[in-house]
Formats: C-alpha cells, sequence, structure tokens
C-alpha cells in the first residue's frame, strides 16, 4: 500500500517545487482563516439576543456561551424549576462538558414555539480547573440575557443563588448549668 502512495506522489515534485507546494498550502490556510473570521462577523450580526450562563461564588466567575438566538429578547420566555435544575461537569483530556438537566423551558412567544436549549455546554480546557473548584464550593448560577449585536444591553436571571454553607458542630456546645441541675457541666 505504500508503494501505490509513493508511486502516485512521486510524480508531484517533478511538476511543481517544493517551495511553490509549501506557498500553496499557505496561501489555502490563509483563505481558510479569513472566511472563518467572516463566518463568525456574519454570525454575530445575525445573532439579536445571546444566552451566557455564569456560575460564581463572588471572586471568580465562569462564563459560558449558552445559545444564539434570532429575535430580540422580549420575544422569549425562560421558565426554570429550580428543584429539577441540577448541573454535573464531565472532564475529557482537552476540556469539558456541563451537561444540565430539563429544568429550563426557552419559549419563543413571537411565533409560540419551545426553543430546544442544548443539553450540554462545552468548557474550554483552561476554564475546566476554574469550574470544577467552583463546582465544589457555594455557588451561584445565572443566565445572562445581552441584547444588541455588541452586548451593551444585559438582564440577569438567576437560577440558583449562592447558599452559605452548612458549619458542623464538632464539639458539644457548652451551656450554663440551670438552677434545677446538679452541679457539672451540661451539654446540648
Amino acid at each position: 500500500m505504500l508503494e501505490q502512495w509513493i508511486k502516485h506522489v512521486s510524480h508531484v515534485p517533478s511538476l511543481l517545487p517544493a517551495e511553490i507546494l509549501i506557498l500553496l498550502c499557505l496561501v489555502f490556510v490563509i483563505v481558510f482563516k479569513v472566511i472563518v473570521m467572516l463566518y463568525r462577523a456574519r454570525k454575530k450580526e445575525t445573532a439579536r439576543t445571546r444566552l451566557v450562563l455564569e456560575i460564581g461564588n463572588g471572586i471568580d466567575t465562569v462564563l459560558l456561551n449558552a445559545l444564539d438566538l434570532p429575535y430580540l429578547a422580549k420575544h422569549y420566555r425562560i421558565k426554570f424549576t429550580k428543584d429539577e435544575l441540577a448541573f454535573h461537569l464531565v472532564e475529557s483530556k482537552f476540556g469539558a462538558t456541563l451537561s444540565w438537566t430539563s429544568g429550563i423551558c426557552l419559549t419563543n412567544t413571537a411565533l409560540n414555539i419551545t426553543v430546544p436549549l442544548p443539553p450540554r455546554l462545552t468548557v474550554p480546557f483552561w476554564k475546566v480547573p476554574k469550574l470544577r473548584s467552583l463546582l465544589q464550593i457555594p455557588h451561584f448560577v445565572t443566565i445572562q440575557i445581552l441584547t444588541d449585536t455588541k452586548n451593551r444591553f444585559m438582564d440577569v436571571l438567576v437560577l440558583r443563588k449562592m447558599q452559605t454553607p452548612q458549619i458542623a458542630t464538632i464539639y458539644p456546645v457548652l451551656m450554663p448549668p440551670s438552677p434545677s441541675a446538679p452541679p457539672g457541666i451540661s451539654y446540648v
């Protein structure tokens, strides 16, 4: 099989020198990058509303782009139940995915249809350590509703408020003795 590959490829250097092949590859890569940049710029113009999931603790915050929507924010209604909402981080070698349960429902009120939310969000590898540490301590979760193409206007929907940690008492609490109790220390 290798011999067949060499047979088919051996005539290429005779047609074009190696320098020209490298130059063509470089031009192809540059053209591809420009096309991707134009596509992303066009996509930003068509998305009028963006939903961004924010997980934080007041000091650190991780923002994950959840969904781009074509209509203005006033045309959407979000319903959620706090009891059904849960987040699960599944790590891999080159990043992670943050899965959430079906406790959120997004409806387009102009068309009267339900918009499916992505069941999992991709987390880049540089945000994984911070997100893992945030999910292990008391944290809040919000959805930022960004409107305008430059993301200047924002509404916030609080999915989970930050809860203070429950401090467990390890040692018994000393209480003053009651007048009818025998002398000594009483514990609760």
